[in-house]
């Protein structure tokens, strides 16, 4: 199976990166530090898209405007979440791109779930910023998952992810949870499931063994299973999230603090995201 990126339209991605930072630029960020609470919900999409479509022109992301998304990105899904842990109105201030941006408290409302969750640990995982770090551990497990709509394989990872933040050791044992339930009945994609998320236990579990040739298997896996995923049919092989892949890529960064090496190349991996310190206010790192 091909693990080659499938074909971009450069010319839609540089057009549609353009939209998305007009929006961006000129409604969304303004529109936060002016008090209009519910932006802060929409504004971490608008600036995901637009990493996501500058990383299909520049899939390394090596490019400085790359970068500069990159970490908005994650600042602003960061943002998000820790205004669901204040009180509603309440003034607070985020770092946005290294400078002190004011937020304002949303409460816990209906964008605070386990899918909008995700985002933010992926963001973490590849910035290693200690406000997304804080954005992911802000809220409860009830205030994540208080909807209880979501496959059992979800809420081990996400169980895993928080143990392992935590330096506790059993969060290998919810990775091991969550591949038993991976494929049983449940409200979502079966293909999301076993060629997207399938494929990232694989990788924690070689990554808690130490075992660089498995991450390597895995990893080359989990890039073949992703084009699958994404060229399904002609809407999502447009989609700028098939792109390249930030959940494999935050699993990788995961993996080079640990110690393993990435030893694929692949433009669905953007390499320039994995290494560490491109953040450009790291404040420390974590593994």
């Amino acid at each position: 199976m091909p693990t080659d990126r499938h074909p971009v339209d450069h010319d839609e991605a540089r057009r549609q990166a353009g939209e998305t930072a007009e929006v961006l630029f000129d409604g969304e960020i303004p529109d936060i530090t002016s008090g209009v609470a519910e932006v802060q919900t929409s504004a971490p999409g608008f600036a995901e898209a637009l990493a996501l479509w500058l990383i299909a022109n520049d899939p390394s992301a090596q490019e400085v405007r790359t970068i500069d998304a990159a970490a908005l990105t994650s600042d602003l899904t960061a943002g998000m979440f820790l205004a669901a842990a204040v009180e509603p109105g309440a003034p607070f201030s985020v770092t946005v791109n290294g400078s002190p941006m004011t937020f304002h408290g949303n409460g816990i409302h209906f964008h605070i779930a386990l899918d909008t969750w995700m985002p933010v640990y992926w963001w973490y995982r590849l910035s290693r910023s200690t406000q997304s770090r804080a954005a992911v551990n802000v809220l409860t497990r009830d205030q994540i998952l208080r909807d209880g709509h979501w496959a059992r394989h979800r809420v081990h990872m996400y169980d895993a992810f928080i143990a392992l933040d935590n330096d506790e050791p059993d969060w290998i044992d919810h990775v091991h949870l969550a591949l038993e339930t991976v494929g049983r009945p449940a409200p979502t994609d079966g293909m999301e499931a076993q060629y997207i998320h399938k494929p990232l236990l694989h990788m924690l579990i070689a990554i808690d063994d130490d075992n660089q040739d498995a991450f390597t298997d895995a990893l080359v896996t989990g890039i073949e299973t992703h084009r699958r995923y994404w060229t399904r049919n002609e809407k999502f092989a447009a989609d700028c999230e098939g792109f390249t892949s930030i959940p494999l890529a935050a699993i990788c960064a995961l993996a080079v603090d640990r110690g393993l090496t990435i030893a694929v190349e692949s433009d669905y991996l953007p390499s320039g995201l994995i290494a560490p310190s491109w953040y450009p206010v790291m404040k420390g790192s974590v593994g």
